[in-house]
């Protein structure tokens, strides 16, 4: 999945890239608010390198995870958003779209998503997807695509 990390040549993209920090990903039951995982490990090579995350297996029976990200930027983005692609064994069986709107530049912010469980009988098992679970995820400002990272996913 590695072929899949991409950075934008266009000069404002690469500006956007060299000053956007990835502080924290926080991962919680939404219902109940218990937070299951926190990653603060996402380093400078987020956009360069396919990132690795473990979950507990166990957020496979909540019946919708809140997951909140934490980043940081240097410059304005105009209309910020995801685009993000689910695969599992090479094959796409999810896309989620999200909007944020504008950033400011110089800002810390903070972002919370929510996502439906298929519900009860329909989620794929821990050992199926673990270590065979990639999520792909498209940074925008407006049209212009800015980065693409890859975070494979394990469940433990």
């Amino acid at each position: 999945m590695a072929e899949y990390i991409k950075v934008s040549s266009d000069p404002k993209a690469k500006a956007i890239t060299d000053g956007f920090r990835l502080i924290s990903l926080t991962v919680k039951n939404s219902e109940t608010g218990e937070k299951a995982w926190k990653s603060v490990d996402w380093g400078t090579d987020v956009f360069t390198a396919v990132k690795e995350a473990h979950l507990p297996a166990r957020m496979l029976s909540f019946p919708a995870v809140g997951r909140e990200i934490v980043f940081s930027t240097n410059e304005v983005i105009r209309d910020f958003r995801i685009s993000q692609d689910i695969f599992v064994h090479g094959k796409q069986i999810e896309q989620w779209n999200y909007d944020f709107g504008f950033v400011m530049p110089g800002s810390e912010n903070s972002w919370e998503t929510i996502v439906q469980a298929a519900g009860e009988g329909k989620m794929l098992p821990a050992e199926f997807l673990s270590g065979n679970m990639y999520i792909v995820t498209n940074f925008y400002s407006g049209d212009l695509f800015i980065a693409r990272n890859v975070v494979r996913i394990f469940y433990e």
